[in-house]
């Protein structure tokens, strides 16, 4: 007979997928006994490993303007912008800045300033070449300039280029007043309007 106070234990299965470690505690002499019970759970099992999931890339659909079409959000490209409502302009200057790097550079186009001032509160826009006037009731260039300046992601940072084919020295005395210190007057000269972009962009011209 096993001594009165003799521990006896076992390990009893229990649900859950635990182990019961089992202690009984002989009192007396006769079976009857107080048993004390520890639930002991099963040693954590690591999970397996999963791969780690590469962040789809998101696509958006840039306003339309005179072009229209999709970008990835995490383009290394920097993007400029031409926004001009003379469809003979606006394609000049379109075909001027599709010289430059198209792995670097994305150009976009608008006739209608509101367009390019939606575009722009959404994208970092690098360089922004804009007209002066865009016909009866429509903002200015100028107006343009600041309230992108205002809402763009870096438009502190934004570079501009102002052309009018106002020959008033009131619109060049206004740029200057508001920070906007490349004027070009109508009919630009291509070649300039060209070397002047580069040297904004930090980047060297083309061939």
């Amino acid at each position: 007979m096993r001594p009165k106070g003799a521990p006896r234990m076992a390990l009893l299965p229990a649900p859950g997928g635990k182990t019961c470690l089992s202690i009984g505690l002989a009192l007396s002499a006769v079976p009857a006994r107080k048993t004390l019970r520890w639930w002991r759970s099963k040693p954590d099992v690591p999970a397996p490993s999963r791969p780690a999931i590469r962040p789809r890339p998101e696509l958006r659909v840039l306003p339309g303007g005179a072009r229209a079409g999709w970008s990835i959000a995490a383009s290394s490209r920097r993007d400029v912008i031409v926004v001009d409502d003379d469809p003979v302009s606006l394609q000049l200057f379109e075909s001027l800045l599709a010289r430059l790097d198209p792995e670097a550079i994305a150009v976009h186009c608008f006739a209608d300033p509101r367009l390019a001032l939606s575009f722009a509160i959404h994208h970092p826009v690098a360089l922004a070449l804009v007209d002066m006037h865009f016909g009866q009731g429509a903002m200015t260039g100028l107006e343009l300039i600041e309230r992108m300046r205002r809402g763009a992601p870096n438009g502190e940072q934004m570079a501009v280029i102002l052309v009018t084919a106002d020959p008033e020295p009131m619109v060049v005395y206004e740029a200057t007043r508001r920070a906007v210190p490349v004027v070009l007057q109508k009919a630009v000269n291509l070649h300039r309007l060209l070397l002047r972009c580069c040297a904004l962009l930090e980047i060297s011209p083309p061939e």
